[in-house]
């Protein structure tokens, strides 16, 4: 669905490998076509994901192409291959799909596409109280008592985990601050100016897609972004936990005293 372009003079990407602004949006070999002159007017390759429906190549009247913000590389679709809002909603299965899916729980976006949101992170019942923990792919590392144990998460979702803590942290910190000037209040608003990164990487981990891509399909508003972020942070998971924990006919969980955080001003 989505054509990429990288300027260069090598005959094949493979001499040099996909850049790394590009290799979130491929598996595998790609297709590759090569061009005189490319969306920035220079010569390059147009790479596609297999399979790839249409011509392979560079057709300004017949595509649009926009730049990918810090790269010299450009993405692009036929005008007649991408449903762009509010035209229809995407194939199913999803097009962008990776091979290998974290399990998780759909969410939709504003057309209805529903996208599977990986649980990056779980928690445990420790004492009187409920822990983050990893939902991650971690290492097994070798511990003093040569027993096996959960290391670090693996590399490819250590950016997601980082930014998953960055969150909870943010989060609980801004609780925090309100509660010791009124602990009554039971909502506020907080700023956390990665929204947007923690978004995409959590739908990084199982589709192809990157900030222009979302763009151009015209599928991400607030309420999607939102709902992302709370999925990737296993909030489904704590509700059933807490759920589970309520005593018969009691309340499974206290006033939501930070339940819709948002950046906005405060």
């Amino acid at each position: 669905m989505f054509l990429y372009f990288v300027p260069t003079d090598d005959i094949t990407i493979a001499t040099h490998g996909i850049p790394p602004a590009l290799r979130y949006a491929f598996e595998g070999k790609p297709l590759e076509a090569g061009v005189i002159s490319g969306p920035d007017g220079s010569a390059g390759l147009i790479l596609a994901n297999r399979p790839h429906a249409g011509r392979l190549g560079y057709f300004p009247t017949e595509q649009t192409w926009g730049p990918i913000p810090g790269s010299d590389c450009y993405v692009g679709f036929a005008a007649a291959s991408l449903p762009l809002h509010p035209a229809a909603p995407l194939p199913v299965p999803s097009p962008f799909a990776r091979a290998n899916e974290l399990a998780g729980k759909n969410v939709a976006d504003s057309l209805g596409n529903l996208w599977h949101i990986p649980f990056a992170m779980n928690y445990l019942e420790l004492g009187e109280g409920l822990w983050p923990v990893p939902q991650l792919p971690q290492r097994l590392t070798l511990g003093e008592g040569g027993q096996w144990v959960r290391g670090q998460v693996m590399p490819a979702y250590a950016q997601l985990w980082q930014l998953v803590s960055d969150y909870g942290q943010a989060l609980a910190e801004a609780v925090i601050a309100v509660q010791a000037e009124d602990e009554q209040r039971e909502s506020f608003v907080f700023s956390f100016d990665r929204l947007d990164d923690l978004a995409i990487a959590a739908l990084q981990v199982n589709y192809r897609l990157g900030p222009v891509e979302l763009d151009l399909l015209g599928i991400y508003d607030e309420t999607f972004r939102q709902e992302v972020i709370d999925t990737v942070r296993g909030m489904p998971l704590l509700a059933a936990l807490k759920k589970k924990q309520a005593p018969a006919g009691g309340s499974s969980s206290p006033p939501a005293a930070a339940s819709t955080p948002a950046n906005l001003p405060e």
